[in-house]
Formats: structure tokens, sequence, C-alpha cells
């Protein structure tokens, strides 16, 4: 049965084939084809996860900003300037994982 493709395995198997001694490649072609089909899984494995990462970033908005909301309400300005804070931290996160992504 074939070992399951996780992000472990992946590291593990590009990690093989960087190091030239350990595989024997007819041609350095095939080794950068191979290296190639690695990255491309990777992405393929990115983009499946996606709509996951993004619901789960809509969850913590919405817990932040209805958290927020009701620190208004209350009059809390402290603790809605706080959870304001910490959104912006965690869309700044965001952009930069997005950003690491896309190179």
């Amino acid at each position: 049965m074939t070992e399951p493709l996780t992000a472990e395995r992946i590291s593990e198997i590009k990690s093989l084939l960087r190091y030239e001694t350990s595989i024997s490649f007819h041609s350095a072609r095939a080794k950068e084809s191979m290296l190639l089909l690695v990255a491309e899984v990777e992405r393929l494995r990115a983009e499946l996860a996606r709509p996951a990462i993004e619901a789960e970033r809509c969850r913590v908005r919405d817990v932040l900003s209805t958290a927020a909301a009701e620190a208004r309400d209350d009059r809390d300005f402290e603790g809605e300037a706080e959870l304001g804070l910490r959104l912006r931290a965690y869309e700044a996160k965001w952009a930069a994982e997005d950003a690491g992504r896309a190179e």
C-alpha cells in the first residue's frame, strides 16, 4: 500500500532527491523532473487546504469582530481597541503567510 503524502513525507522525499548520493539518477533532467513533480504536489496540497484555511480565518474574524462590537456596546473602549489590535495582528500574519505561498 502506498504511503500517504503528508507534509512530512513530502519533505522526506525532497531531502532524498536533493541528496545526490542517496539516489542514482540517469540524468540531471530526471532529477529536475522529480523535484518539479514534488513541488507540484506541494502546490496542489496547499490549494486543497485553502478553503479550510479561509473558513478558519473567517471564524476568527467573526469571533473578534463580534467581541469588539460587544465591548463597544458595553462602553469598554479599551477592550474594543485590544480586540481590534488582535484582529489586525492576525490579518498581518495571514498576509505574510499568503505572500510566502505566492513565492
